[in-house]
């Protein structure tokens, strides 16, 4: 609830500076830090949003990328997360989150390729066996 809550005071402070013509980037960059941590993945990908925008227009802040690259990781985009990380860490090496992020994306990846090789290793098992049979059955 605390981070709801926290989400609501800032969309309120952006859309009382808007209409006061003032600067909104900070508390825009505060919102998108709690989006990309957020359970939900509606949540996330407005944050994605809110912070690739500030990218575009700020340039590569490293608070930025770490975020992005933490939202991707949270939506399995773990290629996208993994080339803002790299960046990142080549400009700062000795970024200790950056470089722990990294290693959990990669392990993941590692995952999900490994499962994916399964999967094509499986279905061509599958088709091979029918193959098989059906040359079997036609045969007779």
């Amino acid at each position: 609830l605390k981070m709801a809550e926290q989400i609501a005071e800032l969309r309120e402070q952006i859309r009382l500076k808007h209409q006061n013509n003032r600067n909104v980037d900070e508390e825009i960059f505060q919102l998108s830090m709690f989006l990309v941590q957020s359970p939900y993945q509606k949540d996330v990908k407005e944050g994605i949003n809110y912070l690739k925008d500030l990218y575009s227009r700020c340039g590569a802040h490293r608070e930025y990328e770490f975020f992005l690259a933490s939202g991707y990781y949270s939506l399995g985009r773990y290629v996208d997360a993994l080339k803002l990380l790299d960046n990142l860490i080549q400009r700062e090496p000795n970024n200790y989150q950056a470089k722990h992020l990294r290693e959990r994306v990669k392990k993941n990846l590692s995952e999900d390729d490994m499962k994916g090789m399964a999967l094509v290793a499986g279905t061509v098992v599958a088709g091979a066996t029918i193959g098989l049979l059906l040359s079997r059955l036609l045969k007779k």
